[in-house]
């Protein structure tokens, strides 16, 4: 390796080498004891230059935006048309009323399951997948190999959710009366309970968390034509059972409907109210962390396990109208807020933490920093855009066709 004099320094090494050495200081001068401290001057300062490479390089992917894209293979779906698509466990899991099929991004299948279900809705948690059908009976348990264990409801499915151990929550609903039922992986019954409507209101959001020992219970009570919603804790672990109907923590809120509640890492929660949103701690016992009001309508959301998304309407005005789109963390803290397009009926957060506008033509891609990354607009529908293998490459999941493409 060639010697480094001063003289062979740019103006800004000069300065840094001057900084580390003092004048006067050559690493060229075999003085004793020296040697070591020129050497170690060197590794300091070709790390500063890798880390500054680094963060450059980072820099650029994050705030770069793009137009268009370029496909790089397409593969064509033989699948009749679904009501749902999603990444799970590194291939693609599609479902309709009539079943539901796991393949490979080249559709190569791996497996399929047959059913009747009405209207089917997927919840995912670690490695497992939940399948159940709202307002009827029936639920199916999945994981990457295939169907785990199946179950019949003796009522109507109000919601349903899955943990990262394979337990699974359901609500029922009968008339008056408002059912919760604990199952392990294998189908089997672990708790239960009872909400009777007159006294407490109408259940009509519930989510499991991913340790499976919390759940989260919205209930509606009209009662002399008021609304109050009351967002209850629920502790299944042993601790839990210090409390009446384990029930840790219980929050009412006059005038307002929470219809999505939602955990996320650490047993952190958020409720998406019609006009506010509100973010809980984990812990024994939740607390507030904190309440955001929105001065319009919440018209759509989505969350994982780090950070929740949300887009509220505007109030009109001008040629153009725009909503504004907000992602928070699961702490409350706010990472952006961008006007959007109102076209868009529906909201994702992938695994990468952007957030993806679709209305089933048209897609924007927001990062978790704000940059409106991506934008398109398509003659065929769009179910959903996927990442894969760096931060432009996407598997784009239109009608009969998976596309492979990078963004440019």
């Amino acid at each position: 390796m060639k010697d480094i004099r001063q003289d062979d320094l740019t103006e800004d090494e000069r300065v840094l080498y001057l900084e580390l050495f003092g004048e006067g200081d050559d690493p060229e001068e075999d003085v004793p004891g020296k040697k070591h401290h020129t050497k170690r001057g060197l590794a300091f300062f070709a790390l500063l230059l890798i880390v500054g490479g680094c963060v450059g390089l980072y820099a650029y992917f994050a705030t770069r935006t793009y137009r268009d894209y370029e496909v790089k293979q397409e593969v064509v779906r033989n699948d009749e048309e679904r009501i749902g698509y999603l990444e799970y466990q590194g291939n693609l899991f599609s479902y309709s009323r009539d079943g539901a099929s796991y393949s490979d991004f080249d559709d190569r299948l791996l497996w399929s399951e047959s059913f009747d279900m009405e209207n089917p809705v997927a919840d995912v948690c670690g490695e497992y997948l939940l399948l159940y059908d709202k307002q009827r009976t029936q639920t199916i348990l999945f994981n990457a190999a295939g169907v785990i264990s199946e179950q019949v409801m003796n009522l109507p499915i109000v919601s349903a959710s899955v943990s990262a151990n394979g337990r699974i929550a359901v609500l029922m609903q009968d008339k008056e009366t408002g059912y919760l039922q604990l199952y392990d992986a294998d189908g089997n019954a672990a708790a239960s309970g009872e909400l009777h409507m007159k006294n407490t209101g109408y259940p009509i959001a519930m989510d499991l968390s991913n340790s499976g020992t919390k759940m989260l219970v919205s209930v509606l009570n009209l009662n002399d034509g008021d609304i109050k919603t009351t967002l209850s804790f629920y502790d299944f672990s042993d601790a839990g059972g210090k409390a009446s109907n384990r029930i840790v923590a219980n929050f009412s809120y006059a005038d307002i409907v929470v219809p999505r509640v939602a955990f996320g890492a650490g047993d952190k929660a958020v409720a998406f109210g019609d006009d506010e949103v509100i973010f809980f701690s984990g812990g024994a016992k939740p607390k507030v962390k904190e309440e955001i009001f929105v001065p319009n309508q919440v018209k759509c959301v989505c969350c994982n396990d780090k950070y929740a998304a949300f887009v509220t309407l505007s109030d009109g005005g001008g040629e153009e109208l725009t909503n504004i789109l907000s992602l928070y963390t699961m702490n409350g803290k706010q990472q952006f807020e961008q006007p959007v397009d109102d076209k868009y009926t529906d909201c994702r957060l992938n695994e990468n933490n952007e957030v993806v506008l679709l209305d089933r033509e048209n897609v924007n891609i927001y990062t978790r920093y704000g940059i409106h990354k991506f934008s398109y607009a398509s003659e065929d529908t769009i179910y959903e855009i996927l990442p894969w293998d760096g931060s432009a490459n996407y598997y784009l999941i239109r009608k009969n066709a998976t596309d492979k493409v990078k963004l440019r």
